[in-house]
């Protein structure tokens, strides 16, 4: 049986989530669906588990490899579904408070993870969590300025993981 190897922001929502909670998560950003397994996958590398209710899958892509990763993934997971749409027009398409957590991993210009930011900021519970990826890569100052500037203005926490973030929504 594969190993699956979640990265580290998904463990830190796993060890700050109550276990009887059916998680509603979304991941902005898919491509080609290797993070998101993560999620799913057992046994993974440290045993720890997300129960989930709904998994939503975000990519504005026409790559085909990517449609079809994405499609196998909710062929498989009967939770999943995905809405290929742009992120912002996508988040659009949800009420305030739907999600557990959101993990971004789509543009990385300052400007869009801005905007990313700004779109599903109130689509997370209060005290869900908004994860991401790229944080402080090779010094990659438009994710960090933007996630560093987004957390600031709400006296927010980001829990870095090598090149995760992690916040808990508390405004």
């Amino acid at each position: 049986m594969e190993t699956f190897y979640a990265r580290g922001s998904y463990y830190y929502v796993a060890d700050n989530i109550a276990p009887d909670i059916l998680c509603t998560a979304a991941e902005i950003g898919v491509a080609d669906t290797s993070n998101v397994k993560t999620w799913v996958g057992r046994p993974n590398n440290r045993n720890k588990y997300i129960n989930f209710k709904e998994i939503v899958l975000v990519d504005n892509t026409s790559n085909p490899m990517y449609i079809s990763c994405i499609n196998d993934f909710v062929a498989k997971n009967q939770i999943a579904r995905f809405v290929n749409k742009p992120s912002v027009e996508a988040a659009s398409k949800f009420p305030d408070e739907y999600f557990d957590f959101i993990y971004i991993d789509a543009a990385h210009y300052y400007k869009d993870v801005v905007s990313d930011l700004d779109a599903w900021q109130y689509k997370i519970k209060k005290h869900g969590f908004i994860c991401g990826h790229d944080y402080d890569v090779d010094q990659n100052f438009d994710v960090n300025r933007a996630i560093n500037e987004f957390a600031e203005a709400r006296n927010a926490k980001v829990i870095k993981m090598h090149t995760e973030f992690s916040m808990r929504r508390s405004w």
